[in-house]
């Protein structure tokens, strides 16, 4: 769900989600027109050695980001963890499927905090439309060109 959400200090790894799921919703439109159709998996945590200390390299502290790390290793700690062998039976219906989906939350985690995520978002923007959309100023049309 990082992809479509994000949390400190994993910028980065976040930032390489976001790329997979833009140029993933992206082919999902070149290749649709074929019969190929596109999904994306988007796990929660898993019991796994994934970010565990025999697998992850951290960096040294620094001491303005202590409280924020120790947060975050916290929230990280205390997940629910899936079980692996739980998800194959999932991701072969989504194969089988006739029409799958673009993107599947694999586990409970991931709508919960995408819809919560995007709710604010929408009322973010909703909140700074008439500003937003006067930033345009006068609507043209047919003068862009790719």
């Amino acid at each position: 769900m990082l992809g479509l959400t994000a949390i400190p200090l994993l910028g980065l790894y976040c930032a390489s989600k976001w790329a997979f799921e833009s140029l993933h919703e992206s082919l999902a439109q070149e290749v649709k027109a074929f019969g190929i159709k596109v999904t994306i998996l988007e796990p929660g945590a898993y019991a796994t050695e994934f970010g565990s200390s025999t697998s992850a390299k951290v960096s040294a502290e620094l001491e303005p980001y202590g409280t924020l790390r120790q947060q975050m290793v916290s929230m990280i700690s205390n997940m629910d963890q899936g079980d692996p062998r739980a998800t194959p039976d999932a991701v072969l219906a989504v194969i089988d499927a006739e029409a799958p989906p673009l993107r599947l939350f694999i586990g409970n985690a991931g709508l919960p905090r995408v819809r919560n995520v995007y709710q604010t978002r929408i009322a973010l923007w909703e909140q700074w439309a008439e500003l937003s959309n006067s930033a345009q100023g006068q609507s043209t049309k047919g003068v862009m060109s790719l």
